[in-house]
């Protein structure tokens, strides 16, 4: 068994972000803002091959500027242009199927290694998709991300999972995220409007949560809370940069 983590960087600047921080080297991917004078894709990849026997692709609609990132290095860079289901499967049919996979974005540059590490281990452990979640009083001040309430507490979802190849390809699962929601980062969107007003009470639980989505999507799914807010804490919004 090998680890594989599938790199998704293919998501544009908002414009607010380029009109005002033009000065960071904006491009026509948020995965190649720079932070501290690096790519926000380098830092990120930095902390993945800190994985053991870890392989990486990335998957993007320009390969050229990536391969300026990436110059002397051995990693797989292919032509992507928008994610869908049916893309990621043909992806995944490439691997073994006993193969633990990371789906992520590009534009994560705070992400560390042990995180990733546990979040992988986590889907190992449970035999389950792992989805990694973050309080949201982790994130810095005038940070907001798309969250939800829970008896535990506000979480906003990370912008990655992982699994083990056969159960991400079994049962469509990709497919009925897809049905649901805009981006597979973003489970929680195929719950009905039941569960969606129990959150704005903040009445449901997570374990709740859990039971709802594994039952839709007909595949184990977990939550795991992770320790800071690195994982879901992309570079969607000005705000993302004006607390760097």
């Amino acid at each position: 068994m090998k680890i594989r983590a599938l790199i998704f960087a293919l998501d544009p600047p908002k414009q607010e972000v380029i009109d005002r921080f033009e000065y960071l080297g904006m491009t026509a991917l948020r995965a190649l803002i720079e932070i501290d004078g690096e790519p926000a894709i380098k830092r990120l990849v930095e902390s993945i091959q800190k994985i053991p026997d870890v392989k990486i692709s990335i998957f993007t609609p320009n390969i050229g500027k990536m391969r300026e990132v990436f110059p002397d290095s051995d990693l797989e860079i292919r032509e992507l242009k928008e994610v869908s289901a049916r893309r990621v499967e043909k992806i995944l049919a490439e691997v073994s199927p006993d193969d633990r996979i990371l789906l992520i974005q590009g534009d994560l540059p705070f992400v560390v290694t042990n995180e990733l590490i546990e979040l992988l281990d986590h889907s190992k452990r449970g035999k389950t998709i792992s989805f990694p979640i973050v309080e949201s009083d982790l994130f810095p001040k005038g940070i907001t991300k798309k969250s939800a309430s829970f008896r535990e507490g506000v979480f906003s979802p990370g912008k990655a999972f992982a699994g083990e190849s056969q159960l991400l390809r079994s049962n469509s699962f990709l497919r009925k995220i897809e049905k649901y929601s805009q981006s597979p980062f973003e489970v929680m969107e195929i719950l009905g409007p039941g569960l969606f007003f129990k959150f704005a009470i903040g009445k449901a639980t997570l374990a709740e949560v859990e039971k709802a989505v594994s039952g839709k999507l007909e595949i184990p799914i977990k939550f795991l809370r992770m320790p800071s807010d690195a994982l879901a804490r992309n570079l969607s919004n000005a705000a993302d940069l004006e607390s760097i």
